[in-house]
């Protein structure tokens, strides 16, 4: 969101143009669209033909490794009896489930959609 959707719906038409992508873009999001090659997205109610370069860096990402995140999940004092992961790609969560699983001990769980939870 923001002014990138303006400057999207300028440039992504023109075939002398070039989009960066840096980094992840999530499933379904508009990023994730032009990164996996759609001719013509939809910004604003309106359908933009994509025609420039799209080209992606992987190297960089705003969140931590999985190895950091795990430090991050044993606390100093007493355990911590249950870890939900809601954030991330069903394949991610899943290898990052068996990794936790492996590193701490906690009940690592995935919740599905609407499921409920009682403490």
């Amino acid at each position: 969101g923001g002014r990138v959707m303006h400057h999207l719906m300028r440039y992504l038409p023109d075939e002398k143009s070039g989009l960066l992508i840096i980094g992840y873009q999530a499933f379904g999001t508009l990023g994730s669209k032009i990164q996996k090659g759609a001719k013509e997205v939809r910004i604003f109610g309106e359908d933009i033909a994509v025609r420039a370069s799209v080209e992606t860096i992987h190297e960089f990402s705003a969140h931590g490794d999985r190895k950091k995140m795990a430090g991050w999940l044993v606390p100093q004092e007493g355990t911590i009896k249950k870890v939900f992961l809601v954030h991330g790609d069903p394949p991610v969560k899943e290898a990052f489930k068996v990794y936790l699983e492996e590193k701490i001990k906690s009940e690592i769980i995935i919740p599905r959609l609407f499921q409920v939870f009682e403490f």
